[in-house]
């Protein structure tokens, strides 16, 4: 009884340590990368959102074309509303949806660790050689503490929270029917909210879900916890289709018109386009060595086969496309890491079994390699700073007395900007984007007619030609290579 007891508590140990490390993780990129910015993750999230609250929103492509989905802007509507209770404060309300969502990753961060536990603990699991505490440490070290995860985990990006619910649904699922059958319907709400959100997600679903379907029948002859976790993720999925209906006027139309958009139309390829390989390069990038652990955490983990294979075709479907991104990956890296952590610890207790000291010298120049691994991502690999300067302006704008009518000069592209919803709540003027360096003096004329700004938002750079042709020469807010002009009327 005593040892049990004590088992129990190393392991909650392990738990309360790992969450602990993800706390502080996350509360360190809060604080030192709230700067992150990418057009995606403020014009297909925030500011959708915004405008559902406000009338006021700068509604990119997706939206006029209705190829994307708007249940995310719906649920984001539902917590700015609840921030704007208690401030106004732009910059707050950016912090405070961040650290929402880091909830959400510290969730699914919980539950690959209880999902490791089971691995570690199950009787054809590991032996007494592999203790609580080493395990912990790899996981905390391998997992808890890869710094891309936390680029990825929490920001407004739909990949992001998509992500983070498919790996807690993911993670949560049991090994073996299991007769709660409630369990497999909330997880499979999860799974639907999660294409609700980005529809890329699809993907994975239509290449696990079968096959998780055929292991449960092959291990257990059951198929009714898969009937129930798919009828949980169907319910999700109509609560997508009426968060169309209610904004655009017909359920669904948003998948078709994605799918018509990028697969057939390929409308991404003008973003950018990236050759086969360019997804492996990335997973050479960010995990290294650590891929070499990939091997034996595979030949451990055979029971896992319905979802290694649906993250290798998802990543081989998604090569195919010639418009590429990291974050399309992001939750697949928790994944990977999970069977590496697995690796490097079937490693060891093969190693253990046939030395003791070759054993503890393989954990410990693994370790030291996974730390200077994770140092080098950290400081040399991932932008945490990225976007600031753009950010900025927005943020501080309602405190230098920016109002009225804004014109952002240095662009003619909106993404370039923070949108309506950084301006704050209580903003009542309007944006508009030219760049009046690239345009005609009587075009230039024409529009700033026709816009009457009260402000222009410019880079350093532009100050001194603005000044001598238009007379923008007042400026009132400078920071971060930019600068708020008021006009003169």
């Amino acid at each position: 009884m005593n040892h049990g007891s004590t088992a129990q508590s190393r392991q909650l140990f392990g738990l309360v340590l790992t969450l602990a490390i993800s706390v502080i993780l996350c509360t360190v990129t809060l604080r030192f990368s709230w700067g992150f910015w990418f057009p995606d993750e403020i014009f297909q999230t925030m500011e959708p959102a915004f405008s559902l609250i406000s009338g006021k929103g700068v509604l990119s492509w997706e939206f006029t074309t209705k190829a994307r989905g708007m249940l995310y802007p719906f649920l984001l509507s539902m917590w700015m509303r609840i921030v704007f209770i208690f401030s106004h404060d732009p910059l707050t309300l950016y912090v405070a949806t961040r650290a929402m969502l880091s909830l959400f990753f510290l969730w699914a961060m919980a539950s690959i660790w209880f999902r490791f536990r089971r691995f570690m603990t199950a009787p054809d699991g590991f032996n007494s050689l592999v203790s609580p505490w080493i395990w912990n440490l790899v996981f905390i070290l391998v997992v808890a503490a890869f710094p891309l995860v936390y680029y990825f985990g929490f920001r407004t990006l739909t990949d992001s929270i998509a992500g983070t619910l498919t790996l807690v649904a993911l993670f949560s699922l049991p090994e073996r029917a299991s007769p709660g059958l409630v369990r497999y319907f909330l997880l499979g709400l999860l799974f639907g909210l999660s294409y609700g959100i980005r529809f890329q997600t699809g993907v994975f679903l239509a290449c696990w879900m079968p096959l998780y379907a055929l292991q449960m029948w092959k291990s257990d002859r059951q198929i009714l916890p898969v009937f129930v976790l798919g009828c949980g993720t169907l319910l999700a999925i109509l609560i997508y289709g009426l968060s169309d209906y209610l904004y655009y006027g017909i359920p669904f139309i948003s998948s078709v018109n994605y799918f018509k958009a990028t697969v057939i139309d390929e409308v991404g390829n003008k973003y950018g386009t990236s050759p086969f390989n360019f997804y492996f390069q990335m997973y050479d990038r960010y995990l290294g060595f650590l891929l070499i652990f990939l091997i034996p955490g595979c030949f451990k983990m055979r029971k896992w086969w319905p979802v290694l294979c649906a993250v290798a075709a998802f990543v081989l479907i998604h090569a195919l496309i010639a418009h590429k991104d990291l974050r399309y990956l992001f939750f697949t890296f928790p994944i990977l890491l999970f069977v590496i952590a697995m690796g490097i610890l079937v490693s060891f207790q093969f190693i253990r079994q046939r030395s003791r000291a070759l054993s503890w010298a393989f954990l410990t120049i693994a370790m030291l390699g996974v730390l200077v691994h994770q140092i080098q991502l950290t400081r040399k690999k991932i932008p945490w700073g990225m976007g600031e300067e753009v950010m900025v302006p927005y943020f501080e704008a309602h405190k230098s007395g920016i109002k009225g009518n804004l014109l952002i000069g240095y662009t003619d592209v909106f993404a370039t900007s923070g949108g309506f919803v950084y301006l704050g709540k209580d903003f009542r003027g309007d944006l508009f984007y030219f760049d009046l360096q690239k345009l005609s003096p009587s075009e230039a004329r024409r529009i700033l007619n026709e816009v009457n700004p009260d402000f222009v938002l410019l880079r350093d750079s532009q100050v001194e030609w603005h000044c001598s042709t238009y007379g923008f020469c007042n400026p009132v807010w400078r920071a971060g290579g930019y600068v708020w002009i008021q006009v003169r009327k």
